[in-house]
């Protein structure tokens, strides 16, 4: 059985997410407060090596304003915490409904040599998210890309 730690940076959500895992007694589920920009090397620190099999990164705020860039949540660091932190052959699967915003969080991945992508054509969880739901009814794109750490690159 897997454990599932979700992160949301609202705290209303964390705590209703929470509620709804509890009562439905989902007890491989747990949200946490968190601002993954800037906390998540401090989240996953406690997280034994060899644990952390799987990321996704689900629809994420484009922060469209320039002057605002700095503030997308994925960025050199968090690819670098991931890496860190992800057992060998573990996969990241990041999607967005904003194509920029997509090729720019790829890229962040594709340019990390410890990260292969992997062709995907649909989200390979059996759950959607919200955001995935309402676009996709919509008729609209969500753009999608998957990677997976190479062995070899693990210390």
């Amino acid at each position: 059985m897997w454990n599932y730690l979700g992160v949301e940076i609202r705290h209303q959500l964390v705590d209703e997410a929470n509620r709804i895992g509890a009562e439905e007694g989902r007890t491989n589920l747990h949200y946490e407060f968190c601002n993954a920009m800037l906390w998540l090397g401090r989240l996953v620190k406690e997280i034994p090596d060899g644990i952390l099999q799987a990321v996704t990164i689900q629809f994420p705020d484009p922060w469209f304003k320039k002057r605002h860039a700095k503030r997308r949540m994925v960025n050199e660091e968090m690819v670098e915490t991931i890496a860190s932190h992800l057992t060998p052959n573990g996969r990241v699967f990041v999607q967005t409904d904003i194509e920029s915003l997509g090729e720019e969080m790829f890229e962040l991945f594709r340019n990390d040599a410890r990260f292969t992508e992997i062709a995907i054509d649909a989200n390979p969880f059996p759950v959607k998210t919200e955001r995935e739901r309402a676009v996709e009814d919509k008729g609209l794109p969500v753009y999608r890309a998957m990677f997976v750490q190479s062995a070899r690159f693990i210390a």
